[in-house]
């Protein structure tokens, strides 16, 4: 039940982030979209065999995962606004 409410808590936030980042970097955006869910995979099947010691790889998987999206779709939203221009960068 726990690994359950942990997905459904986390998928929200990893849907925008791999739609934002995908209108920016749709290749990069689907390569960790994957890794998402393996490491989603690999947490469920960990924790259900060891208990929440188990969920450690699966959680760095994914992790590493949405942050790669996170700062793609930041990434891209700013220099399609062009707010780094307007501070010279």
């Amino acid at each position: 039940m726990r690994v359950h409410q942990n997905y459904v808590e986390g998928i929200a936030p990893a849907s925008i982030f791999v739609l934002v980042s995908g209108l920016f970097f749709p290749t990069l955006s689907a390569s960790a979209g994957v890794v998402y869910f393996i490491g989603r995979v690999i947490y469920g099947i960990g924790y259900r065999k060891s208990g929440a010691s188990g969920r450690m790889m699966g959680a760095a998987i994914f992790d590493l995962a949405i942050l790669v999206l996170f700062f793609s779709a930041v990434n891209g939203a700013v220099r399609s606004t062009g707010l780094l221009a307007s501070f010279g960068l």
